[in-house]
């Protein structure tokens, strides 16, 4: 959905076509809207089913006289294109957003690495997990870091910095999936601490639907966790929201507890409405945060390292500012359309003119 974004901000002259998995109803409609061509397929289907299935929706797509190119942006996605680029001959682009040394796919990240004409990292925590994994020059010109981009509306916000006030409430967010490595009780626990600390009011939102993967069991547990707690009227399930930004105006922090996460979203979306980030300082939290500069780093899994940075941030007004200015300078400047869009781009017509040119 990344790459379509893209494609409809460039305006670029060429068809989409798009293989789903038929229960991504959201990307269903999203396609129907913008008349783009989708094959739906499912994926929990046997690896010889989805292979027929892919085969014979490719064959359709070949029967359009196109030039084509295969473009993939998840691991099993980019099996299947390695296997389609040898089949018939076609150039590949991969699009990296998980880190190979956090997340390890085995046989299929060398096949990927092998077969890929271009690696499109989504950081360059990203980039570097295929060169220590592969043991490979950093200079390698097939694996090339492109942030990716603020949806196109997001840039018609009023961009405003946000401020505190020392003697107000002051509300702190987690916006992810509860699962164990997003580390929720981690910031619980910080929460408790800092709450007791606190003059006035505090709220922590955690903002994200259980994990269907473990069939809600870390939910669970933190559900009880947080029944004993005395900040229990405090701390607020949300669950899963299309609109986070409707919570923005509510929210003085958002804080990513995760460890080696590649390049985090909910982040970067609400460091440019003006909202300072805490992080683990691990993956790529550190090319979005400068301590102290952007928000704020802490030791990842010292819940009391964490609550004394949410301590610190809370009672500096002017520090508040200063941080909410040079994150959206930051934003601004890594994940415009004009940084991030049009780099891809250039870098995948590059690859068109050196192919006419072969």
């Amino acid at each position: 959905m990344e790459n379509i974004r893209w494609q409809l901000a460039l305006e670029v002259e060429y068809e989409i076509i798009v293989f789903y998995n038929y229960e991504n109803l959201l990307l269903k409609k999203f396609l129907l809207e913008n008349g783009i061509n989708g094959y739906p397929i499912n994926f929990k289907k046997n690896i010889f089913v989805k292979f027929l299935k892919i085969i014979k929706n490719f064959y359709q797509v070949r029967e359009r006289k196109v030039k084509i190119y295969l473009y993939g942006n998840t691991f099993e996605g980019g099996f299947w294109c390695v296997i389609l680029s040898k089949m018939f001959s076609t150039k590949f682009i991969f699009r990296a957003r998980l880190s190979i040394t956090d997340f390890n796919h085995g046989f299929v990240d060398r096949l990927i690495h092998s077969a890929a004409d271009i690696i499109l990292a989504n950081s360059e925590y990203v980039k570097m997990s295929f060169i220590e994994r592969f043991k490979i020059s950093p200079q390698e010109s097939k694996i090339h870091v492109v942030y990716n981009p603020l949806p196109k509306t997001t840039f018609t916000c009023e961009m405003m910095p946000k401020t505190i006030d020392s003697i107000t409430s002051f509300n702190v967010a987690m916006i992810a999936t509860i699962q164990r490595a997003k580390k929720q009780l981690e910031l619980i626990k910080a929460f408790e601490i800092f709450a007791d600390s606190f003059i006035s009011g505090t709220k922590l939102f955690l903002i994200g639907a259980p994990d269907v993967n473990d069939n809600g069991s870390y939910y669970k547990e933190l559900l009880e966790y947080v029944n004993l707690s005395k900040w229990r009227e405090q701390i607020l399930f949300v669950g899963f929201s299309d609109h986070v930004e409707e919570f923005y105006d509510k929210i003085h922090v958002v804080v990513n507890c995760t460890k080696g996460e590649a390049l985090s979203r909910v982040m970067y979306e609400s460091m440019f409405h003006g909202i300072p980030n805490i992080g683990s300082d691990s993956g790529g939290n550190r090319e979005l945060i400068e301590d102290n500069v952007t928000g704020y780093l802490y030791q990842p899994g010292n819940y009391k390292d964490l609550s004394e940075v949410i301590t610190r941030i809370s009672k500096s007004p002017n520090q508040y500012l200063v941080l909410s200015k040079n994150a959206q300078k930051l934003i601004v400047e890594k994940f415009s359309l004009s940084n991030t869009c049009l780099k891809e781009s250039e870098i995948i017509s590059n690859l068109m003119r050196s192919e006419k040119n072969i």
